[in-house]
């Protein structure tokens, strides 16, 4: 079995809060770094310090599912040299959850430690995943995440735990009974075959052509 870990980022979201911007947000420049010894900057967009944080937790190669109208991540991280990743893709058609869009790179990261990331938000510190990884592999756990406080916990999604032990992850509850929220998560090969049967059960996969009800 390889226990390599293999880096997924979701990025086939809609959007919806963000309407009519129809720019990825993504690949929305949050930084300006120094570029040359000429003193020129170049942007750094907020999806580079998911793939950053990856690479340092020992990542090497990762998939990322991105809606048909969000290419222009394709083009802007091509085959990852500049991210020290080796990126792949796959196309999700439309919006079916983080579930299913996590599940599409299965068949890729079915017998992988999987590092999951979220590609709009940006974590401090930065090596934050190699702690994540590290506390994941002591444990023996089959599904740890990283779960960070914050005081806007009603837009996110906030982790009921007690004693490292999860218990309930709201999402975006009018009242949080948490001022947390988690942004990335490690998981084995049994929690994706959880996963994996999970979605089957609950989201199966449309009939194809020519085999629907008339």
């Amino acid at each position: 079995m390889n226990r390599a870990p293999v880096g997924v980022l979701p990025a086939a979201g809609a959007a919806t809060r963000l309407r009519p911007f129809r720019y990825p947000k993504e690949l929305l420049p949050v930084v300006y770094e120094p570029s040359g010894s000429d003193g020129s900057v170049r942007p750094r967009a907020v999806i580079e310090f998911s793939l950053a944080a990856m690479a340092r937790a020992g990542v090497r190669r990762c998939v990322s599912v991105v809606a048909p109208w969000k290419l222009d991540i394709v083009q802007y991280l091509g085959d990852g040299e500049d991210s020290g990743l080796s990126m792949s893709y796959i196309c999700q058609e439309r919006p079916r959850g983080m579930a299913v869009a996590v599940d599409l790179a299965y068949p890729w990261t079915q017998e992988a430690t999987v590092v999951m990331a979220m590609p709009d938000t940006l974590i401090r510190p930065s090596d934050f995943l190699v702690n994540v990884l590290s506390q994941h592999d002591a444990y023996g756990a089959d599904l740890t995440l990283a779960v960070f406080p914050t005081n806007e916990a009603e837009r996110l999604g906030p982790v009921i735990h007690d004693d490292g032990i999860v218990y309930a992850i709201e999402d975006k509850p009018a009242r949080p009974r948490a001022a947390n929220t988690w942004g990335a998560a490690v998981w084995s090969p049994m929690f994706a075959e959880l996963l994996h049967s999970a979605v089957a059960q609950a989201d199966p996969a449309p009939p194809s052509p020519g085999h629907g009800r008339p």
